[in-house]
């Protein structure tokens, strides 16, 4: 017998790892009761003399194993008949690849207590260990459908499949990202006394209470202050206060950001405040003869027979002051005694820490007469109160920025000229009755 053995190869299995080999040799001679098998593997790439022998067993079936994924591979067997003749047969084989498309992570929730996520990871694929890991390096085995715990913004978890040897070549990649702004921080005043016009005549205190952040958590909080009072953006503790001490209207905006960057919409809070101690001069008319009186929180101005006045007072204290508007028949009369055509006279009187300029018109009928006021040394506003002496006032109007807190009282907001019109009737003892207008026009610079 000197001819070789018939030998067929047949693939049994391809995995990740492994190519299971079975073999069936026959010989016209026959077989050894025991063959023996001898198996062989290359990669298909190497050279025809690099095979490695990886067992010689009587088995007619091997599984060679420890192979890398996605590679093919030319493996070889030789066995020997009864007589000897030995025959050596060779088989194609390729590895499969670990799968990379069968991952998911989603479901992220977020510990509003630590700031930080789970994330859920599963996969579809079986015998194969499913493994996370948020550095590439270190892996760690997960069961499908379970959740990675407490990890914080902005970390990377990738996935992969496991044949022990062989992981998938492409990661399954999920980044945990808070998307979310915080909600806006609140500003509320707790300390600070308003007038009547809504302005505070004292100090105001503003406490900043941060905005809230369920995912990465609130990082910071900020306020800028424009206007009367100025400062860049500044952060502030939970609960800090603000203090608003300057003249005038400052606005408040704060805004909170999370740890993940994200910024909350911008509260906004206006404080008007106007708080300091007048200081009265510039106040001029029409050229009449020169009539001046001094008293200690009054002053006079003699309306003469050209029904003109001059005055000129200032004040270095705080207080309520009233400017008296007095009707004389002789110029020089001084006193405020009676008149032989006594008119009605009006007079407007400054209320509180406000700049109070005052005068308004000395008539007999209807008289316009122009006044010129400077405000006080930092002061915001004007704050007018009009009386009216032997005689009722019937209404007070008055043009431009003003707020009228009361039907005699008016605040002047901003500089500019303001036209004030008051409607009287005349007392018994003056010879104009009815009701009649009185205008000023005052040029307030502040």
């Amino acid at each position: 017998d000197d001819i070789p053995p018939i030998v067929n190869l047949g693939v049994e299995e391809e995995t990740t790892r492994s190519i299971t080999i079975k073999t069936i040799a026959t010989d016209v001679g026959g077989m050894p009761e025991t063959p023996t098998y001898t198996y062989y593997i290359r990669r298909a790439t190497d050279t025809h003399s690099n095979y490695t022998k990886v067992a010689e067993q009587t088995s007619n079936t091997y599984k060679f194993d420890g192979l890398e994924q996605g590679i093919d591979y030319i493996v070889k067997v030789k066995t020997t008949d009864k007589a000897g003749n030995e025959t050596t047969t060779i088989q194609s084989a390729r590895t499969r690849e670990v799968p990379t498309d069968t991952i998911t992570i989603d479901g992220i929730q977020w510990n509003a207590s630590t700031h930080k996520a789970n994330v859920v990871v599963s996969t579809t694929s079986t015998g194969f260990t499913l493994q996370y890991s948020t550095d590439k390096n270190n892996w760690q085995t997960i069961t499908s459908g379970n959740r990675i715990t407490e990890q914080s913004n902005n970390t990377t978890v990738y996935a992969r499949l496991w044949d022990g040897l062989n992981a998938s070549k492409i990661l399954t990649e999920y980044k945990i990202e808070d998307n979310t702004s915080p909600t806006k921080p609140t500003l509320a005043v707790t300390s600070g006394t308003k007038d009547a016009s809504g302005w505070y005549t004292t100090n105001v205190a503003v406490k900043v209470t941060a905005g809230s952040d369920t995912q990465s958590g609130v990082e910071k909080t900020t306020y800028t202050l424009s206007g009367a009072t100025t400062k860049a953006e500044t952060t502030i503790a939970d609960n800090g206060t603000i203090t608003i001490s300057n003249n005038g209207t400052t606005t408040i905006t704060s805004y909170t950001y999370d740890n993940a960057g994200n910024k909350s919409g911008a509260t906004t809070l206006s404080i008007s405040k106007d708080q300091g101690t007048p200081n009265y001069s510039n106040v001029s008319g029409k050229t009449a003869s020169a009539v001046s009186h001094t008293h200690t929180n009054s002053c006079y101005v003699v309306c003469g027979g050209e029904l003109s006045k001059e005055v000129s007072k200032s004040h270095a204290h705080s207080g309520a002051y009233t400017w008296h508007i007095r009707c004389s028949k002789n110029s020089d009369h001084d006193s405020g005694g009676t008149c032989g055509e006594a008119d009605a006279y009006a007079s407007i009187e400054g209320v509180g820490d406000y700049c109070e300029h005052k005068d308004l018109v000395c008539t007999k009928s209807a008289v316009t007469s122009t006044v010129t006021m400077q405000a006080a040394k930092n002061m915001q506003r004007t704050r007018l109160k009009i009386t009216i002496t032997n005689g009722t006032i019937n209404s007070v109007t008055c043009t431009g920025n003003s707020t009228k807190l009361s039907a005699t009282e008016i605040v002047l907001n901003a500089s500019g000229t303001y036209t004030i019109t008051v409607k009287y009737t005349a007392g018994t003892n003056a010879n104009t009755t009815g009701t009649v207008a009185a205008t000023a026009t005052f040029t307030y610079t502040n």
